[in-house]
């Protein structure tokens, strides 16, 4: 079970980060422990934000781009309805990707003879379905979640 980095531990994770992200860091946004050991957050650079995951192999950076992701999850203090945002924004983003292992399925379906052959064909098509931009969607929603809950606990600690 993932479990949230103290702020007090941000300069630390932002030092580790930043030893390797040449524009640096400005802050860390939201940072979490994974199970793997691994930690996973995001962090602001100026006006872009980048999530970032540091493992025992390296750090991993990639930048949200304002026009992959919806621009009102970006402004979380002031979208009311923040899960359902991300769940619409992971779901567009998903549904073609799913439509294309669909498709492969579909396809596989069709040209095989029986239902033994079919469920081989499908063991054997599995490992072939790229999941790599379905992963990387889900990290970004995983991610927005997360400072959408400092954000929302942060404001009702404010008020």
């Amino acid at each position: 079970m993932a479990k949230p980095i103290p702020e007090l531990e941000y300069p630390i994770v932002m030092s580790i980060v930043n030893s390797e992200y040449t524009d640096g860091l400005d802050r860390i946004l939201a940072a979490q422990y994974n199970d793997d050991g691994s930690v996973v957050g995001v962090g602001q650079d100026g006006t872009k934000h980048v999530v970032f995951k540091i493992t025992d192999d390296g750090i991993e950076f990639r930048l949200l781009n304002p026009k992959q992701v919806d621009k009102t999850t970006a402004q979380f203090s002031r979208a009311t309805d923040i899960p359902s945002q991300i769940a619409d924004n992971l779901q567009s983003k998903g549904d073609p990707i799913f439509g294309g292992w669909l498709g492969q399925i579909k396809q596989m379906l069709e040209t095989s003879d029986d239902l033994e052959t079919a469920r081989e064909a499908l063991f054997q098509l599995y490992p072939d379905l790229d999941s790599t931009e379905l992963t990387e969607h889900m990290t970004d929603a995983t991610a927005l979640a997360s400072i959408a809950g400092f954000e929302s606990a942060q404001s009702d600690a404010n008020n």
